[in-house]
């Protein structure tokens, strides 16, 4: 607490002596209770200080952690991107051959190196 607010407090305590009166009773209670106002006072602007303190450091670590997120998204969307050329130019050579003549070819490369099962391979045409 700084001087200036120190006495603010003082003269807000002689005004209320005054208001009041001059009584020893009254005097005591005033002159008791002051310094534990004060002290009320100077603990609790050190409890905020101690979360404004926290609550920096909070926004410091979750805006690395934001930073961080936002560059992993930057390297998801390029592979997508990437993924989605990837699948035009195969969905274009897939649509450029003949399914029929490539299944077909398939079906043969496949009866000439196996043996046996011919019966089920003329099954299946």
């Amino acid at each position: 607490m700084d001087e200036k607010e120190l006495q603010v407090i003082k003269e807000r305590a002689e005004q209320v002596k005054r208001l009041l009166g001059h009584g020893s009773y009254v005097q005591n209670l005033i002159e008791n209770d002051v310094p534990r106002l004060v002290a009320e006072v100077e603990e609790l602007r050190a409890e905020q200080e101690h979360w404004q303190s926290n609550i920096q450091s909070l926004k410091e670590e979750f805006s690395a952690r934001i930073t961080e997120v936002e560059e992993r998204l930057k390297g998801i969307e390029a592979s997508r991107a990437v993924m989605r050329e990837v699948l035009e130019d195969v969905r274009r050579w897939l649509g450029s051959l003949n399914i029929g003549e490539s299944l077909s070819k398939i079906d043969l490369a496949l009866s000439g190196s196996t043996v046996g099962n011919s019966d089920s391979r003329q099954a299946m045409k």
